[in-house]
């Protein structure tokens, strides 16, 4: 995990249309007004990247990214988010099939469009080990790495959110949750 190679990816977000910010191993913005600094601006990028090399990269959630909403799936402190997601769509329907990523605790993101993303905010728990991610919530993805322990965020079927065609709309049952 280089400097330039997580540097190459928040430009690539930010090439797509994901304003990034960068972020520390414990997952605080090293920037003063943290998410409200959050950009698309190559040459910020570059200037964050160069004052804080060993910074992770996350993608700000909500209208700032296209409306995008993420489903943080926990499994961890004993909670089986998976399972909490199982017995939601059996009841509600299944999600649509998305660009999806592991988390360094076995988690999952799940990343979605929604119509008016200021209906969607942060929410913790919203499901047992499943958190929204919506306007004013922010989330890491690869190559950004937490924990030390060389565990880090991966693109689940090789596809990531840059294929912005993958990032599905969010259906009912996703709306419903």
């Amino acid at each position: 995990r280089s400097t330039l190679w997580i540097l190459e990816a928040a430009l690539n977000y930010a090439g797509v249309g994901y304003s990034v910010i960068p972020v520390r191993p414990d997952k605080t913005p090293y920037t003063p007004h943290g998410l409200k600094d959050a950009t698309y601006d190559p040459d910020t990028i570059h200037k964050w990247w160069e004052t804080w090399p060993d910074a992770n990269v996350a993608i700000a959630c909500g209208k700032v990214s296209g409306n995008l909403v993420v489903l943080d799936v926990d499994m961890k402190n004993g909670k089986n988010g998976k399972r909490s997601i199982e017995i939601w769509e059996a009841e509600h329907g299944d999600f649509p099939a998305t660009v999806m990523a592991n988390t360094p605790s076995g988690g999952m993101h799940y990343f979605f469009r929604v119509e008016d993303p200021s209906q969607y905010k942060n929410t913790v728990e919203a499901l047992v080990g499943v958190d929204i991610r919506g306007d004013g919530a922010y989330v890491l993805v690869y190559p950004s790495g937490v924990g030390g322990d060389g565990k880090m965020y991966t693109w689940r079927h090789g596809v990531s959110c840059t294929e912005t065609a993958e990032v599905a709309e969010a259906n009912e049952s996703v709306l419903e949750l």
